[in-house]
């Protein structure tokens, strides 16, 4: 990881172009991640879970991952999302992307079997000290089946080569705990809490509306660390505003399937999804 990189503010959690089911579109790649960084973005997070990263084949994976190399080209930093049902697909694709330019990667834990908390703290362990400083843990328990305890991610946020947390659980009180006993950075995944993480000292959010509103959200951090409580509740409340497009019971898929078919309205890529998760034909507002 460069030495001058500030993780704070909006990572995106890059909606991945696909041009079919199987074949990531890289031909829509640069237009998306300018739209986004000039939008004022602080990073961009490709193949987590907004970005289908676990549905898309490994070879399609590492185009991908080569593409946003040079489509970022420098301008701000690159997360891969490394998650896989195996160890060994993890580190190989971790070490992979990391080759190929990648200034840190994302892992949540395996999710195929669920693990033991010792399973859990040798799998960052081994990561840790195979790239080291590069690796945020990532707590998405509504795919993986496990909720990392914050008691437990405290604990993994010691181990010298991990680098921040990425908290998707949407349980803010469990983020908190951690963000007052870490120096390390860490982040919200649901948007709608990223006002509330940053008050209390996250660095920031990992949100998906950001692919298609990156002023917005980069406007919202803006607002927080300036303490400008106007524009900050402002923003806060467009944002709530824009949940809409994820439906009245959002979980995973249905937030890929309403920012894909708006993405796709605003020109930016096709509203193509990942096999097998199908495209929305209308939006669920």
């Amino acid at each position: 990881m460069k030495k001058d990189i500030l993780w704070h503010g909006i990572i995106v959690p890059a909606v991945t172009p696909m041009k079919d089911p199987y074949t990531v579109d890289l031909t829509a790649v640069q237009k998306h991640f300018d739209y986004m960084i000039d939008g004022g973005v602080n990073g961009i997070f490709i193949l987590g879970t907004t970005g289908e990263g676990p549905a898309i084949g490994h070879e399609e994976q590492r185009k991908f991952i080569r593409e946003a190399v040079k489509a970022v080209s420098g301008r701000v930093p690159l997360l891969v999302g490394i998650s896989e049902a195996s160890g060994a697909d993890t580190l190989e694709v971790g070490k992979f992307a990391l080759e190929a330019g990648a200034d840190g990667l994302v892992a949540a834990i395996p999710c195929y079997l669920p693990p033991s908390d010792e399973d859990i703290y040798s799998f960052y362990q081994t990561l840790a000290e195979t790239f080291p400083d590069k690796v945020f843990i990532y707590n998405m328990p509504g795919m993986c089946k496990v909720n990392l305890k914050p008691e437990l991610v405290v604990e993994l946020l010691k181990l010298e080569g991990i680098a921040g947390y990425k908290d998707s659980s949407g349980v803010i009180g469990d983020l908190k705990y951690v963000v007052e006993r870490t120096a390390k950075p860490c982040f919200v995944g649901p948007e709608h809490l990223t006002m509330d993480a940053m008050n209390f000292g996250a660095a920031g959010g990992v949100n998906g509306g950001a692919n298609l509103y990156p002023e917005l959200f980069a406007n919202l951090v803006k607002a927080v660390d300036n303490n400008d409580i106007s524009a900050r509740d402002a923003a806060q409340k467009e944002i709530m505003s824009i949940q809409k497009i994820y439906g009245p019971a959002p979980n995973a898929n249905s937030c890929i399937c309403g920012l894909k078919l708006e993405l796709a309205r605003k020109g930016l890529m096709q509203n193509i999804t990942a096999f097998p998760l199908q495209p929305l034909k209308n939006p669920l507002y």
